[in-house]
């Protein structure tokens, strides 16, 4: 931090003026060397500043003086700042009693590179160095010198036998993206790399900056680029990108360059809701671009956190916010009159009558873009109210959309790719190491084969029950086993008394009573041995309690993130996963607490150990570790027991799936439209097995 301005006992000059300190008959005389688009504040020790204000900055040669953004009022004055070149967006120096945060570049005269390369000659910036700083410059350079050849000695490994590790030894591993600057703290080689121009037509343009643009890859651009047309003019859309490819990072850039136009600041207000389990994730995201000196955003913990967004909005435009507490706080959000609204993982506005749409539908926000990576997952009725979110009554209403989807109706589509942008993951692959995929048929237990084959027998009473028992038996006997005895005194439709008698007495579970944890006991063995980390994802408790036990007999470092994991301590588990030191270590995820949003990078393997009807779940639950920063090649693997429910699950994934091509394609979402499942005794008997 820069510190100028005058100390109580600093000397004056003859005309009565502290010397360095400003006089004002240099207002008019002295040349601008350089002027700067501020922000200011008393100085504090706070950790977290609230800005005052925003103001001009306006240097000469032997002073410098801050005015306010019409430049008439003089808010303060210092004496000559040294280094001006080294005044990069983001910097905090203090004046008199105020600190202030460099902005923007307004003017930078060039005589400021001639004097500074004039004071440094023509001696490289090693040789005014202590010899300390000499010695680290040096060694940092033999360091990079040897990394080509580490590189070469890694990849010549990895295309080795499959069978064999790659090598790994003691080296430290670098991204191969490299750090993350702030758009707010410019790194040196990103200055010369041009902003992205977003509308070459508007004036004045909008851009995003240097910074940003300089990790943009050309889909996030495009993607940029659809989100502020859509938005620019009132209007909505949906970016439905599949997992991995930067929704984030494009909705900040697009947003923020609507706020800041050529350096003007334009007063929006953004709200921001997220699932709970994703708002640190955004706050991290934020501080990846922005830096911690200032973070456009406030998260909203409590109800008291909206009545201060309220007073310094102009400062954090945006506000986080997680769907549980914007439902509960829904009318105070109402007075803020917020012009844009994000719903990331947006699915959850699907259900047209559910109650978060409707809380949101009542701000009355009037942009607004859906965030999702599925945006047709059961039926076209969930389609249409996405679009009718983000469009209200461009779409008519459900019977017209159906109509229009089997008609196949040009102006529709065009309607439709309007408001809506997709891109597959597949724009990763020249990016990301390779994936692959494995679905794993494992054979089933002597005792899971008898109680199923029990079950088929005595088909009677409620479906769901039935289904959830079944569900329960593929992953492990005992989870049924358990089941059974807490609904034994219950007054139920189905009797759990015929399934119990099929168990031995005193029953007493292992391993090897269920096929898909005998096989997952292999594959962690071999996991071990190759010291590659892993996710293991289900979606019931009970399910990871008994992976648990697994995981901590055989000596891994178990990480766990389900339901009943705090919220404010998700991303850290997170983030100790990824950056743990232990490579024998297992991270255990609950689909529905964790499925979405997390960056799971530090695994290289993961493993889906049972499936959900919805295609979604499992797709969003399977992205978590083939995403930016990923290093390694990744193996997912999707365990069913064969002959079972598991198998007609994953049938019916398969079928569901096909709506999803909806997006691209209507040819056949006809055939969809009407899709319906019930469960008669001879197709309940079908679905149980095959």
């Amino acid at each position: 931090m820069f510190r100028t301005g005058l100390s109580k006992g600093q000397p004056k000059n003859e005309s009565g003026t502290a010397k360095g300190y400003l006089d004002t008959s240099h207002n008019q005389t002295g040349k601008e060397l350089a002027k700067f688009t501020v922000m200011y504040a008393k100085a504090s020790t706070k950790k977290h500043k609230t800005w005052e204000g925003d103001g001009i900055l306006i240097c000469y040669a032997d002073y410098a003086v801050m005015k306010s953004e019409d430049e008439k009022e003089v808010l303060g004055r210092t004496g000559g700042l040294k280094n001006l070149a080294d005044l990069d967006s983001g910097k905090v120096i203090v004046m008199g009693g105020y600190e202030v945060q460099i902005q923007d570049r307004l003017l930078f005269s060039n005589d400021i590179k001639s004097s500074h390369s004039e004071e440094s000659g023509s001696s490289s910036p090693d040789d005014n160095q202590p010899d300390s700083r000499k010695r680290v410059s040096q060694m940092l350079y033999q360091r990079a010198a040897l990394m080509p050849k580490f590189a070469t000695k890694v990849l010549s490994n990895q295309l080795g036998p499959p069978s064999k590790k790659p090598f790994m030894g003691n080296a430290i591993m670098t991204s191969s993206r490299g750090t993350f600057n702030s758009p707010l703290a410019v790194n040196k080689k990103e200055k010369s790399h041009p902003p992205f121009v977003i509308d070459e037509s508007e004036d004045p343009k909008p851009v995003v900056e240097s910074c940003i643009a300089a990790h943009l890859r050309p889909h996030q651009k495009e993607g940029i680029t659809f989100i502020y047309k859509s938005l620019r003019d009132h209007g909505g859309c949906i970016l439905a990108d599949e997992m991995g490819l930067g929704k984030s990072i494009q909705t900040i850039a697009a947003i923020w360059a609507m706020m800041r136009k050529n350096s003007i600041r334009i007063n929006l207000k953004c709200l921001l809701v997220v699932p709970s389990s994703l708002v640190n994730n955004w706050k991290s995201e934020f501080k990846k671009w922005f830096g911690t000196l200032r973070k456009p955003v406030m998260a909203v913990q409590k109800n008291s956190d909206i009545r201060s967004y309220a007073a310094s909005h102009s400062y954090n435009p945006f506000l986080l916010i997680s769907y549980d507490l914007a439902l509960r706080h829904v009318e105070h959000l109402k007075l803020l009159k917020f012009d844009v609204l994000v719903c990331d993982e947006g699915h959850k506005l699907k259900n047209i009558n559910g109650k978060i749409r409707t809380a949101l539908y009542s701000l009355e926000i009037p942009r607004r873009l859906i965030l999702t990576g599925t945006p047709t997952q059961n039926d076209l009725d969930e389609f249409f109210s996405l679009l009718d979110f983000v469009r209200p009554g461009k779409f008519g209403n459900r019977i017209e959309f159906r109509e229009m989807c089997t008609e196949k109706n040009d102006e529709f589509t065009a309607l439709r790719d309007k408001c809506l942008l997709r891109r597959l993951s597949s724009r990763l692959q020249a990016h990301l190491p390779n994936k692959h995929e494995y679905v794993l048929f494992c054979k089933p237990s002597e005792i899971q084969k008898k109680v199923l084959q029990t079950i088929c027998d005595q088909m009677t009473g409620e479906p769901l029950v039935l289904i959830d028992y079944i569900r329960k038996l593929v992953n492990h006997p005992k989870l049924l086993h358990q089941k059974l005895l807490e609904d034994q005194g219950k007054e139920t439709r189905i009797s759990a008394r015929p399934f119990l008698y099929t168990f031995p007495k005193n029953y007493k579970e292992s391993v090897s009573d269920s096929g898909k944890l005998s096989t997952l006991c292999e594959m962690l063995a071999c996991f071990h041995e190759y010291k590659e980390r892993c996710v293991i994802a289900s979606s019931y408790a009970k399910t990871l309690d008994m992976i648990e036990k697994l995981c901590n007999a055989m000596d891994f470092c178990v990480f766990r993130l389900d339901g009943d994991t705090p919220v404010h301590v998700r991303q850290k588990i997170v983030d100790q996963f990824n950056t743990a030191s232990d490579p024998n270590s297992v991270f255990l995820l609950s689909k529905k607490a964790g499925g979405a949003g997390l960056n799971l990078i530090g695994a290289s393997r993961f493993v889906l150990f049972d499936s959900e009807w919805n295609p979604a779940i499992d797709l969003q639950a399977m992205a978590r570790i083939w995403r930016d920063g990923q290093k390694l090649e990744c193996h997912i693997y999707r365990m069913a027991t064969a002959g079972t429910i598991d198998e007609k699950m994953i049938q019916r994934q398969i079928q569901k799936g096909e709506l999803g091509h909806f997006v691209e394609q209507i040819e056949n979402s006809c055939e969809f439209a009407e899709l319906r499942y019930t469960f008669s005794k001879d197709a309940l008997y079908s679905l149980i097995l095959i």
